[in-house]
């Protein structure tokens, strides 16, 4: 009994570090951004919002660097947290239909579901990215990703242009918004084929 309360004690404690209370801070963040952009299609607020998640996400390594605390377990926490506020952000623009107008969106035009397409590519990337985590577990690392890391900058730029869209009185012309949106859509899936064809690799391949 007292030993699972020291487990418990531990990990608590363990999940409390600076770093990671600023990660799970994104949990909230993008919470807040699918809720305003749930009930309205304009919001003051979500760009500072965003803001801010950007901020945490580049202040969190940092953090973990600067208190020696980098950990497997730490950028597992970090990238689920990203995950995470990418998705409920994300999923929030595409409810205000931020990127593709009903009336004058071109891609619109082409399914009712565009503006969905962003969400798509988040899920199809990362949900192949976390294919190398057992393996990692396993000692066998597979190689890093360019274009994982280079989708994961393009998704936070996204959001960015996207609280700039929403903000009430600003309008953004489709010629700017589609060719972005579409164009981070595909990084997204360029970003999980890439991380496939590292992970078959290193599945597949005897270590040495």
């Amino acid at each position: 009994m007292l030993g699972s309360i020291d487990v418990a004690s531990v990990a608590a404690a363990a999940l409390l570090r600076p770093q990671h209370i600023l990660s799970f801070a994104r949990l909230l963040l993008g919470g807040f951004v699918f809720n305003q952009l749930s009930h309205a299609d304009t919001s003051t607020l979500v760009l500072p919002v965003v803001v801010i998640a950007c901020l945490t996400d580049l202040a969190d390594g940092r953090v973990a660097r600067e208190r020696q605390e980098v950990s497997r377990s730490g950028r597992y926490i970090d990238n689920l947290c990203d995950a995470a506020f990418l998705g409920f952000a994300l999923s929030g623009f595409a409810i205000a239909q931020t990127w593709s107008l009903p009336v004058i969106g071109s891609a619109m035009r082409y399914s009712q579901y565009a503006n969905w397409l962003p969400v798509l590519g988040l899920a199809v990337s990362f949900g192949i990215y976390m294919l190398r985590w057992p393996l990692e577990a396993q000692g066998r690392a597979p190689a890093g990703s360019p274009q994982g890391h280079t989708a994961g900058i393009a998704n936070y730029l996204l959001c960015l242009l996207g609280g700039v869209a929403v903000w009430p009185g600003v309008l953004i012309t489709p010629w700017i918004l589609e060719p972005i949106f579409v164009t981070v859509s595909l990084l997204n899936l360029s970003a999980g084929a890439e991380n496939l064809s590292i992970w078959l690799r290193a599945r597949f391949t005897k270590p040495a």
